[in-house]
C-alpha cells in the first residue's frame, strides 16, 4: 500500500482491463490466449486498483499502523518510483513524475477525508477530497478519459456483437446507435494525439459521494 510503484502500475492496469482494450486483437488468430484474458478481466479483484483499499487504512483502529501508512504515503513526492537511472536526467519527466505521485498521496492522506450524511439520512458517506483535482486541468484530463472510456466501451459492444454474430447485452441496440449518432461529425476518424500513458487521477467513482 505504500509502495509508489505499485500505485503507479495498478491503477494503469486497472483502467486498462476495465476499458477492455486489452481484449482487442484477432480473435481468429489468437483466441486461445485473448479468451483468458476476458477471463482474467471478469475476476472480482481485477476491476479494482490499490486506491479502494485506502479507507481501510485511513480508518483503521489501529493508530500505529494509520500513523506509519500517513507518514509513507507523504512521502511519495520524495519516494518517486524510477525505473531507469536515464529519467533522473530529464527534467520535464522528473517534475511530472513528481506531481502525479503528489497526486496520489493526497489520495490516500487522512488530512483530506470528509464525510457527511447520505441524501436519506440513513447513512454516513465517507470519502478523500484531494485538493489537487480541483484544478481545471484536472478536471479537464478526467473528462477526456471518461469520454475515452465511453468510446471505447461502444467500441467493444459492436466487435463482440460482430464476433458472436448476435447484439452483444453489454448495450441495446438503440443505446449503441444514440451514443454513437451523438459523436458524429465531420472529421470523426482523423487521428487525434491522445494520451494513454497515464490512468486518470481522480478518486475511483465509487468511492465519492
Amino acid at each position: 500500500m505504500t509502495c509508489p510503484y505499485i500505485w503507479e502500475w495498478d491503477i494503469p492496469r486497472v483502467t486498462q482491463e476495465r476499458s477492455r482494450t486489452n481484449e482487442i486483437g484477432s480473435w481468429f488468430q489468437y483466441r486461445m490466449q485473448l479468451s483468458a484474458v476476458r477471463t482474467l478481466n471478469q475476476k472480482p479483484h481485477r476491476t479494482r486498483d490499490i486506491r479502494q483499499l485506502v479507507l481501510y487504512f485511513v480508518l483503521s483502529g489501529d493508530q500505529k499502523l494509520v500513523r506509519r501508512f500517513t507518514r509513507s504515503i507523504r512521502s511519495f513526492p520524495k519516494r518517486l518510483p524510477i525505473s531507469y537511472k536515464e529519467e533522473t536526467s530529464d527534467a520535464g519527466h522528473m517534475d511530472a513524475l513528481r506531481e502525479q505521485m503528489t497526486l496520489y498521496s493526497e489520495q490516500a492522506d487522512r488530512k483530506y477525508l470528509k464525510t457527511a450524511p447520505t441524501a436519506d439520512g440513513q447513512h454516513v458517506q465517507v470519502w478523500i477530497d484531494p485538493p489537487s483535482l480541483k484544478k481545471e486541468k484536472y478536471k479537464e484530463h478526467e473528462d477526456r478519459h471518461v469520454q475515452l472510456n465511453e468510446w471505447i466501451q461502444v467500441a467493444l459492444w459492436a466487435n463482440k456483437s460482430l464476433e458472436s454474430g448476435t447484439l452483444n447485452d453489454q448495450l441495446s441496440l438503440e443505446d449503441g446507435l444514440a451514443k454513437a449518432r451523438k459523436w458524429d461529425e465531420p472529421g470523426l476518424f482523423d487521428a487525434v494525439a491522445v494520451p494513454l500513458n497515464r490512468a486518470p487521477v481522480g478518486f475511483p467513482q465509487q468511492l465519492r459521494p
